[in-house]
């Protein structure tokens, strides 16, 4: 606060610092040359070099808590080519294109996506996928998810650890049982963040199968002392917190950046095909992703109203949900 002193030819720096310069805002001096066409947001001046994580903090302080895409499964609609899609709602609307065998059906507050692959062909078909570039040091993403009870048998078509969510950095969440995923009713959580090395498995946070569950996962990225990029998650089941965890090193700076932006849902291949594996058997329903880390409060009031929460709406940090 008041670092910056106005004055008719600009903003001069405080006489406290070791040089005294004038800063010109959207011009480069008083003769109006060189002027800058288009807005400028808040503009801060530091009197010192901000370290990788404060630059990220300041980055997210007017975008946390932001809905950035939401999938309401009501809303799917097929073009004139036969394409089947589900707009997206919030701040990037991006299209959720789903594949020939994933189905329609009416559960939990309307229309779910069905994902049940019986053989070699619907297998590849079964697939759903967009590309949602938010370029953001820390994400959450809610979804909710009904595990089908035949789930074993996806092993029969060659998949290995189904995945529900896929981003093309190789974060994945996965449901992971190991040999007994064929007898047990329920099973447990995989994470696999941004290229790191270690899958991390919370155990405690089970799902039950043919039974609805709201997942929620908060993903950010922290600097180390020695500047190296450290990403941390925290994972929920219906509310509830089942751990918080860092991952060691990883390989990016943000998710889902311009050049790396798809979501799978329920697959292994963003528009299937030969080769597409590790598909989910069951169904999924509102799948939103947030700017930044929401809190366990604004997450357990996702989890209580999925119909009640306002479709694409902001979310209300302050206040919660609109």
């Amino acid at each position: 606060d008041a670092a910056l002193t106005a004055s008719a030819t600009g903003v001069a720096f405080p006489k406290s610092l070791e040089h005294q310069a004038t800063c010109f805002i959207g011009n480069n001096s008083t003769k109006g040359e060189r002027p800058l066409f288009g807005h400028l947001g808040e503009t801060r001046v530091y009197d010192s070099a901000l370290t990788a994580a404060q630059i990220q903090e300041l980055r997210m302080s007017g975008l946390r808590g932001k809905l950035m895409v939401r999938w309401n499964m009501d809303r799917i609609v097929t073009d004139e080519n036969g394409v089947r899609s589900v707009e997206g709602e919030g701040v990037r609307k991006s299209r959720l294109l789903v594949g020939p065998s994933v189905s329609v059906e009416n559960d939990l507050d309307g229309g779910v996506l069905k994902f049940n692959p019986v053989d070699a062909q619907t297998l590849e078909d079964t697939w759903a996928s967009a590309d949602v570039p938010c370029d953001m040091p820390a994400v959450t993403v809610s979804l909710w998810y009904n595990i089908s009870s035949t789930l074993g048998n996806t092993y029969s078509l060659g998949n290995n650890i189904p995945k529900i969510l896929t981003l093309n950095n190789n974060t994945r969440l996965m449901i992971n049982d190991g040999s007994a995923v064929t007898t047990r009713t329920n099973t447990n959580l995989d994470y696999f963040l941004l290229s790191d090395t270690v899958t991390r498995r919370f155990a405690g946070a089970y799902l039950e199968r043919d039974h609805w569950a709201h997942i929620a996962i908060t993903s950010w990225i922290t600097y180390d002392e020695g500047g190296n990029r450290i990403g941390c998650f925290d994972v929920y089941v219906n509310g509830q917190k089942f751990g918080e965890t860092t991952s060691g090193a990883v390989s990016y700076d943000s998710f889902l950046p311009t050049s790396a932006s798809t979501v799978m849902l329920g697959c292994g291949l963003a528009k299937g095909g030969a080769g597409n594996n590790r598909v989910i058997k069951g169904s999924l329903d509102d799948v939103r992703i947030y700017a930044g880390r929401l809190s366990e409060d604004e997450i357990q009031q996702v989890w209580r109203g999925p119909a009640t929460v306002s479709a694409g709406a902001d979310f209300a940090v302050a206040s919660g949900a609109k």
